[in-house]
């Protein structure tokens, strides 16, 4: 449920047909197609989560409260990895003899250099580095295990 403020974006998506609409309204509506939603219009004085983003930031004690979310998040995630604890050391063993994993994990610690200085393997890494993350000493890509190319062939078996 898409609850907005935004009048006159409920009639694009609810009251006119799609030969009503501007090119413009008519891609920006077959994009959002893909979608399973519904919308509706709640004055602005009503819709209690409106401009939530342009507020002020959070205090630190709230920001310490969402790290404990997260790692707590992190935990169940990583205790429900379809490995055994044996396993998930030697992944993390090996993670750490893989120069190229080690040098990716180095600049995920410190900083990442220009593209031209990073070799074919660490590109690989670079294009999805917003999306790799470290916890208990393992390599992750969003929730899932980086496997080090000493292990790929067993783990494909």
């Amino acid at each position: 449920m898409i609850e907005t403020d935004h009048k006159p974006l409920v009639s694009i998506f609810i009251v006119k047909q799609l030969d009503d609409l501007s090119p413009r309204l008519q891609r920006f509506r077959h994009r959002m197609m893909r979608y399973c939603f519904d919308i509706k219009y709640i004055s602005g004085k009503d819709l209690v989560a409106a401009d939530t983003l342009s507020r002020a930031p959070i205090k630190t004690d709230e920001v310490h409260e969402l790290g404990e979310e997260v790692e707590a998040h992190l935990n169940l995630i990583t205790s429900n990895f379809p490995a055994s604890d044996q396993k998930l050391i030697q992944i993390r063993d090996q993670q750490l003899k893989d120069p190229v994993l080690q040098k990716v994990t180095n600049y995920m610690k410190t900083f990442w250099p220009e593209k031209t200085m990073l070799s074919k393997e660490e590109l690989l890494y670079f294009h999805v580095r917003e999306e790799l993350g470290i916890h208990n000493g393992l390599l992750l890509r969003n929730c899932r295990l980086v496997i080090p190319s000493s292990l790929q062939q067993e783990m494909l078996l």
